[in-house]
């Protein structure tokens, strides 16, 4: 079948060339109803871009870098899936690496990305207060880029994350307004999410003048050496049963920790972040602080988008999303 052209296209719809192009473009100078007839016309006709072509003439590769830690969490995986559903939208690709945590590795992905010419880049660091000079150069040589997640007041660019400290308050609050007061914090040692959840906590504890809750900073690790470490606290540094609560501050702790209880046939309630869809099912009855995924997706990809398109700098700005209690 003969493919239809753009050159066709504009003929039968009685427009010019450069109209029905900027229209399919979505620019901004095109009419919205104008844009619509246009698209309409192409999808009958079957009408396919030829983005090998158009990224020639632009002089960019419609590709969008994306860097974060792991892939594992389904917090993760829902911002991810909210950037792809907004650049598929809007006739990007995107490239998704991950740096497993590890500075070096984050660097390689970086580079990578660079050597396949990215128009943009977002990332999710896999630093905590480690040196983030590196992206600031980046952002200095003119490469578009908007951070999530794990942010730090030092890059000179857009970050867009969950509001880490209110989070800690919302959950000292609900345990609060049920009486539990004997709480069990549990935080991964010299993380910094971690720590800004804590920090919250302690916040509204400290107004209240409660001062029975005890903090636990684990060592960072995953998969079945963290279980081990919690269910070695539990079974010989922690008296669990001597708590009336317990209080998560990563998705990775949270079911974590409810796995050791269950191996060690405890029984407290906990209340920690939590995005997993099906932790009603796995874990039983958990009341999870969820962060806002999707959100975060969509406007970190909708800043960048921005810079991009109007081929500026995304500006220096610190955006935190609200959590929210939701009791499975």
């Amino acid at each position: 079948m003969k493919k239809v052209t753009l050159k066709q296209l504009a003929q039968e719809l009685n427009l010019s060339v450069s109209t029905v192009s900027r229209a399919l473009s979505d620019d901004y100078q095109i009419s919205p109803e104008t844009k619509q007839l246009i698209r309409d016309h192409a999808e009958k006709r079957d009408y396919k871009v030829n983005l090998y072509a158009k990224s020639l003439r632009e002089g960019k590769t419609r590709t969008i870098g994306v860097v974060v830690c792991s892939m594992r969490k389904a917090f993760m995986n829902q911002i991810i899936n909210a950037m792809y559903d907004y650049w598929h939208e809007k006739g990007y690709q995107l490239l998704v690496l991950q740096s497993r945590g590890e500075y070096a590795t984050e660097q390689k992905c970086i580079k990578r990305l660079l050597d396949m010419g990215i128009d943009g880049l977002l990332i999710s660091p896999s630093f905590d207060g480690a040196n983030v000079a590196y992206l600031n150069e980046l952002i200095s040589k003119r490469l578009p880029i908007v951070v999530f997640d794990r942010v730090d007041s030092k890059l000179r660019t857009t970050q867009i994350t969950s509001n880490n400290f209110l989070g800690g308050q919302i959950a000292a609050e609900h345990l609060v307004g049920r009486s539990f007061t004997k709480v069990l914090v549990i935080g991964i040692k010299d993380a910094w999410l971690s720590g800004e959840r804590i920090k919250g906590f302690s916040a509204y504890m400290d107004a209240k003048d409660i001062n029975n809750y005890h903090s636990l900073y684990i060592e960072l690790s995953s998969g079945e050496q963290l279980l081990k470490q919690v269910i070695d606290t539990f079974s010989h540094e922690i008296q669990i049963d001597n708590y009336s609560s317990i209080f998560t501050t990563t998705d990775t702790l949270t079911l974590t920790v409810i796995r050791a209880m269950k191996r060690l046939g405890l029984n407290v309630p906990v209340l920690g972040f939590c995005n997993s869809e099906l932790s009603d099912i796995i874990y039983g009855k958990l009341i999870s602080i969820v962060q806002p995924s999707d959100a975060i997706g969509k406007l970190a990809s909708e800043k960048l988008f921005e810079a991009i398109k109007k081929e500026v700098m995304p500006e220096e700005e610190m955006i935190l999303l609200d959590t929210k209690i939701l009791e499975n």
